[in-house]
């Protein structure tokens, strides 16, 4: 089942919100980037894109995608050395 269910011919803000832990202990919101991929298929290099801004909040606009089916989004840090990878959650466009 998937977290979120759209028409595909719906735009809408999904917001997206990765928090890191700093050394100090405190939290913060980390600069990261996105990938929605449909089905099983796993993030490829070239296809992060980055985060928006809008009213606020982080996250990305569902405009675009054409081919109905459950999409997972997918976020990482961006950092240097480490570049953690999450699965955020799932998207299903009818």
């Amino acid at each position: 089942m998937a977290d979120v269910e759209l028409p595909r011919e719906s735009v809408e803000f999904l917001p997206v919100k990765l928090e890191v832990l700093l050394d100090d202990g405190t939290q913060t919101v980390a600069p990261s980037e996105y990938q929605l991929v449909q089905g099983t298929a796993r993030p490829v290099e070239d296809d992060w894109q980055e985060i928006e801004e809008f009213e606020s909040m982080s996250g990305f606009f569902t405009d675009g995608v054409t081919t109905p089916g459950t999409y997972a989004v997918y976020v990482r840090v961006i950092g240097n050395p480490e570049i953690p990878v999450v699965k955020a959650f799932t998207v299903k466009f009818q």
